[in-house]
This record gives C-alpha cells, structure tokens and sequence, in this order.
C-alpha cells in the first residue's frame, strides 16, 4: 500500500508555511498551506512528540491510509485531553491543518446525507490552491495531479463516511476521467467517470461526487443531478466553480446558475480572510461561523459571528468593522481592549475594499 506522508510546518500562520502529502508509489502532493488564518497553530503543541522528525517544521510520517485514522484520533484524544486544561474554545471546531479539514469536509458531507440531504456540496476556498472564478491554482508543475489527489482524499473520505456504499466520482473532462481512471486502477474502491461520457452515472450507483465542475460543464452537470434524483441517488459537488469572472454572461444563465446551487446543502465550507487574519467556515450541522485572529493568543481566533445564511458582501463587511470597533472598549470585566496594529490595519482594509465597491457599483 502506498505511504503518505505529511508534513505541517509549525511556523506562524503569518508565514508560507508547506504542507506536503506523498504517495511514494504514486506522486507527491505537495501544497502551499495558506498565508492568512485558515487552520489552528494549537495543533502543534498536540500532535504526539514521538510521531515527528525535526526537519525545517515538523513532519508527521504516517505509514498508510488504513492508519490514518487511528493517528488522528489519536492526535484528537490528545487535542482534547489538553483543552480539558486549558479550557474549551470556539475555534476549536477549526481544523489542524489542510488534511484535517479534508476529513471534517468528508465527515460532514456524509452525516448531512445519512440525515436526508440528497444534494450537498463541500468546498475548500483557500487561495494557495483555488480561485473561486479560475479553479484550482496550477502554479507549478505538478499541480494538477497534487489537486486530483487531493481531491481523491475527499471522495475516499466521504464514501467511508456514508457507509462504503457504491461510490462514482464524475471528473471535468474525458482526458482528466481517462487519467485519473487509469492511474488509480486498483488503488480505490470508487468507480471514475466525466462529465463528458455518454453515461456518466449508472442506476447501479449510491453515490455520485462530482468534483470541481466548470462554468461550461454547467448543464451536463444539472442534466446528472436531476437523472441522481430521479433514480434516489445523493450527489455531492465538491469545489465547485459554477459562477465565471467573464463579461457578457446573460441573465439566463446565472439565474439557472443559481437556482441549482440554491438546492444544494452547503456541508462544508471554509474561506480564509487575510485582513484582518480569520475565516468563514460551516461545518454541518452548525451554522455559519466568522473567526477572527485573537490577538491575545497567537494562532487562535474568536468566533466574532454566527449566521444561518452565508456571510458575504457588506454583512461580512459589517461583521469585521463591529469587531474591530470593540476593540478599544472597556470590556465586561472592565478592562479596556487595547487595538492593535493588526486590527487597526485591518479596519482600514476593510474600509478600502467597502469604498472600492461603492465607485464600482
């Protein structure tokens, strides 16, 4: 079985810290972990020390897939045993790192289907591997394949989850389902198909996980849900990049745009912001959760807002400017909020980015 290695530098999230994840049989997933706050740096001081190597940051070398569970939940047990001293925190719910929120994307996305969601879609917006309007960031070579096989943990992930039941994952395109196909044959359990086949889905089938759908692929990709609804099938979209930057899309077309995505459970969601430091992030079932950087505690982030609905546009906008507003303020213990650099930083950025809309609107 082939052995996957990951590595998660310790360095502050302020940093570019690398993460890599290595198929020694296959390829090597090697991924730029985001600059601004995304994951919990509490991870580092939770992971068991005799599971890592010093090299430039810290790697944890993990013997196979079949292992991997057992040592998260391990790291896990530890990760709880320790916020039983020092207290439970909101960001806990946070992942550790870009393979953690892999897990809790899988996690999620199968306990909202066993729950009766037919339709559902994980996304992982971090801007070192994806653009919401050009798809998967291919800076380097190599990058593609990287993505894929990220991409493949989700699946493996989520079929596990919904009970290892017949699982199809339907690619882009017939040249990247031809590859993908091949290069996975007797490596996974899940069947490959596209979006360009004739029959992408089958009757057969008990899940089917289209990954990173595109503007183009748009009605092929809604032709595939409606026929998975027909026949009672769950279908699960993950990154998909529906919504395109292009000028001269018609008003038809995003309205079918978003009536489809409208039907769709957003399982799993986690979108970094860089200023001030934070994300927004869903994991079903609770609701939608804005963290921003605690600057009293480098590398944690408070939970600043909760929302039924997406934060986006001026209410995220409002959100931030209401925290960074606080600061400063005698709080309830009486003591006052210094504002830092940071905060200060940022509520001028956000202020820029609310003027720059207004000359555009």
């Amino acid at each position: 079985m082939a052995t996957l290695a990951t590595s998660c530098s310790l360095k502050s999230p302020c940093s570019t810290p690398v993460a890599s994840f290595k198929h020694t049989s296959s390829c090597s997933i090697h991924v730029v972990a985001p600059s601004c706050g995304t994951f919990r740096r509490s991870a580092t001081v939770r992971a068991p020390r005799q599971q890592f190597r010093q090299a430039d940051g810290a790697s944890l070398q993990i013997v196979n897939h079949a292992k991997i569970a057992d040592r998260l939940k391990s790291f896990r047990c530890d990760a709880m045993a320790l916020e039983a001293v020092e207290g439970a925190r909101d960001d806990d719910v946070l992942p550790n790192s870009l393979l953690d929120s892999v897990i809790q994307a899988g996690e999620a996305t199968a306990e909202a289907m066993k729950k009766g969601s037919g339709r559902c879609t994980a996304e992982l917006l971090i801007p070192e591997l994806w653009d919401v309007s050009s798809g998967p960031v291919m800076a380097e070579e190599g990058d593609q394949m990287r993505w894929w096989e990220l991409a493949r943990e989700f699946i493996v992930r989520t079929e596990k989850g919904y009970g290892g039941k017949k699982t199809r994952a339907v690619f882009p395109d017939m040249g990247v389902g031809a590859m993908l196909k091949n290069r996975w044959e007797g490596k996974v359990t899940f069947l490959v198909s596209s979006l360009d086949d004739r029959e992408p889905v089958s009757e057969d089938d008990e899940l089917v996980i289209i990954t990173c759908p595109d503007p183009p692929s748009i009605k092929k990709t809604i032709a595939i849900c409606e026929k998975c609804t027909e026949m009672g099938i769950p279908v699960v979209m993950f990154n998909p990049r529906l919504a395109s930057g292009d000028v001269g899309i018609g008003t038809n077309v995003r309205e079918l745009r978003k009536n489809f995505t409208s039907t769709f459970n957003i399982t799993y969601s986690l979108y970094p912001l860089s200023a001030p430091s934070g994300s927004v992030f869903r994991k079903y079932p609770a609701p939608w959760q804005v963290f921003l950087e605690d600057d009293a505690s480098p590398g944690r982030y408070n939970l600043v807002a909760e929302r039924s609905t997406r934060p986006a546009g001026e209410d995220l906008d409002d959100i931030i400017m209401g925290h960074l507003d606080n600061v400063g303020q005698v709080g309830e213990d009486g003591v006052v909020k210094e504002k830092s650099v940071l905060a200060t930083i940022g509520g001028v950025m956000v202020g820029m980015q609310r003027f720059m809309k207004q000359l555009t609107q």
